[in-house]
């Protein structure tokens, strides 16, 4: 079933040479690609192409308007509005530039990643105006690259560089990696960061030459790495950089060098995190943090707490399809058909396994972590933003290329689980969930946007309106 979008030749998903610097992919690849069987043909994958340099201009321009998008649905904006994280991300800031501290004693540890480069800017004003505008800039260049990024992956999937090219400006129009970037915080770069990791973790799986390979390996302990310093659902990626790691060591032994390349990078770089992390934590929470470990060793520690936790992890996936039109929904299970598949190559199988235990581990472990009268952890799709853009590329290649029987199967499961997640989140936090209010408009924002209610958000109405959303895209792939 998942021949016709994942099997596209000996060089792989995301080989070293399947797409060059420029985005083109070499002759061999293009070949296989366009001799996929049951591949539809309305999507050509090779076209008779521009010059690289044009697509290059065209990405550049792309990546440009995304963050005058951003930077222009921003400009009303002149102070935190999502307290505490921003104030917080803010202050760390503050303090890595040589600037005072703040006693923030007894709330999360909000990470050093994201703060890093947002403090440059301290190093030109103070004026908390000025501040908070420069950083929501920084946002919107770092968010657009969603679309540079989302072309490389559509195009390592198979798609022709203009439908890769509308495909990804879609996906950085998509509420997951767009609407954070109007606050400082780090769920505005956290898609940005999950999408490059698991593009140089594949370029690591299947590079060509040793030099590719290495890159790929360091480049990837870097960006897990830079995760796990940025937010603790980080310590979920570097966990999956370690077990790619340890395949790559004992199925490849031409790469076993790489894998220690990685291995020290990842050490040293998580090192200096730890360092900075405890510089911030002595300068802004000197009493003590709230201890996320702590939480969901209690949460889980009754069978009530457990059965509550797979009840939020639910709800976790229920905005994952309907915070992505349902498309996202289409893509997880297409990785799930991979990861069963034994005809499917074993590089994509690792790769749809990885995204799919990254996306499972953070349904399960984000929400556990949070206090339980927070409500985002009813329903959040903030935990999963990049991992939704990451199935959204997919399903969206899914609809693109292959057969109308695979779109429908894959379709029809999405549904069932969506079902099955709606009807959790309705027992377990009701039929509705609050948008009243900043608060809870940023936490539901996307239920609201669906059911047209800005005051209560019917659950069942939003998961009728994200079906019949899906019923018309695989219409329009008909």
């Amino acid at each position: 079933m998942a021949r016709p979008l994942f099997n596209l030749g000996t060089r792989g998903f995301v080989g070293a040479a399947a797409v060059d610097a420029r985005g083109s992919a070499p002759a061999p690849v293009r070949t296989a690609l366009a001799s996929t069987p049951g591949t539809r043909r309305r999507v050509p994958v090779v076209t008779a192409r521009p010059s690289g340099r044009f697509w290059v201009i065209l990405l550049t321009v792309g990546w440009l308007v995304q963050a005058g998008l951003r930077v222009w649905f921003s400009r009303q904006q002149f102070m935190p509005l999502a307290n505490p994280d921003e104030t917080a991300y803010l202050v760390a800031a503050r303090v890595l530039a040589g600037g005072p501290g703040a006693d923030l004693s007894g709330s999360t540890l909000y990470q050093v990643g994201y703060p890093l480069l947002i403090t440059p800017v301290y190093w030109f004003t103070s004026n908390p105006s000025t501040v908070y505008h420069a950083v929501l800039m920084i946002n919107a260049l770092i968010s657009a690259l969603v679309l540079p990024l989302g072309y490389v992956a559509c195009r390592r999937l198979g798609l022709g560089r203009p439908a890769a090219y509308v495909v990804a400006t879609v996906a950085a129009l998509v509420p997951a990696g767009f609407f954070y970037s109007q606050y400082a915080m780090t769920d505005a770069i956290f898609p940005v960061v999950t999408l490059a990791w698991l593009l140089t973790t594949h370029s690591w799986l299947t590079a060509s030459s040793a030099r590719v390979r290495y890159a790929a390996a360091v480049a990837s302990a870097l960006l897990a790495t830079f995760a796990y310093a940025t937010h603790s659902r980080g310590l979920v990626m570097l966990a999956g950089l370690a077990a790619v790691g340890v395949l790559i060591f004992w199925r490849q032994a031409a790469a076993r060098l790489s894998v220690l390349a990685a291995a020290s990078t990842a050490v040293v770089t998580a090192a200096a995190a730890w360092s900075l992390n405890h510089h911030i934590s002595v300068a802004i929470y000197p009493e003590g943090t709230r201890s996320l470990s702590g939480q969901i060793r209690q949460r889980l520690a009754s069978v009530n707490g457990t059965i509550h936790v797979l009840e939020m992890a639910a709800g976790q996936l229920w905005r994952l399809v309907l915070d992505s039109w349902g498309i996202a929904g289409i893509g997880l299970v297409a990785a799930l058909l991979v990861i069963v598949r034994r005809d499917v190559r074993s590089d994509l199988r690792i790769m749809a396994a990885l995204a799919v235990a990254v996306t499972t581990v953070i349904a399960c472990t984000a929400p556990a972590a949070l206090p339980p009268d927070q409500s985002q952890a009813w329903a959040s799709g903030r935990y999963l933003d990049g991992m939704i853009i990451v199935f959204f590329l997919v399903g969206a290649v899914m609809l693109l290329r292959a057969r109308m029987r695979d779109i429908l199967v894959c379709a029809a499961v999405a549904t069932g689980l969506f079902l099955l997640a709606a009807a959790t989140v309705a027992v377990y936090a009701g039929t509705t969930v609050p948008t009243a209010g900043f608060g809870s408009g940023f936490n539901f924002a996307e239920p609201a946007v669906l059911t047209m209610n800005w005051t209560q958000a019917s659950v069942p109405l939003a998961t009728a309106v994200t079906l019949v959303m899906l019923a018309v895209w695989i219409g329009l792939a008909g």
